[in-house]
């Protein structure tokens, strides 16, 4: 019998129990001022995340999880997030190494935002077929990249990153997204 997916809590609690133990399963983190922090996810945690049902997945339609699974009738939430979950992937030592050179880059711009910031901006990693293949997105306090930044310039990765990173601030301080938004006249 298939052992079930374990939820992303359990997951949590085997990584807490695996820094306990000595065994690192997280493979970076960056501290952005005194109060968040930006963790690189492994592949199990990342499919655990994604194979939840939470308000993204709750507010799809059919249609959105048809075209994102690439099928001719709605294959289901549960079917939806078990091809999204099995989409996950882990970093690479190269792709740390460009995210250690960016980071490094705009944590002086981002301290200032850091109170405002989740205290955890979660990086995960998958192959992109949930979204079209080169789509990087977001959801809750997670910036999803597809495999396909491998192929993009580290200036254009620099540029998503920032993009990912007001998505998630916007979405975690509402007064502070009604404010930004307004700036750009949205």
């Amino acid at each position: 019998m298939p052992k079930p997916a374990r939820t992303y809590y359990e997951v949590q609690q085997a990584d807490k129990w695996g820094r306990i133990m000595g065994i690192a399963t997280m493979q970076r983190v960056w501290q952005i001022g005194a109060t968040c922090k930006i963790v690189v996810h492994d592949k199990n945690a990342t499919a655990a995340f994604l194979g939840q049902a939470d308000e993204y997945t709750r507010q799809l339609s059919g249609f959105d999880r048809m075209a994102r699974c690439r099928v001719d009738e709605d294959p289901g939430d549960d079917v939806f997030r078990s091809f999204v979950a099995g989409q996950a992937c882990d970093y690479e030592a190269e792709d740390l190494a460009r995210f250690d050179a960016i980071i490094a880059a705009i944590t002086p711009k981002l301290q200032s935002f850091a109170a405002v910031l989740p205290q955890e901006i979660w990086l995960m990693m998958t192959t992109g077929r949930e979204e079209g293949g080169t789509a990087a997105y977001t959801r809750g306090q997670a910036i999803v990249f597809p495999t396909f930044i491998r192929q993009v310039s580290d200036r254009l990765l620099k540029h998503v990153f920032v993009h990912e990173v007001f998505h998630v601030l916007s979405r975690h301080d509402e007064a502070r997204r009604r404010q930004l938004y307004r700036l750009i006249h949205f």
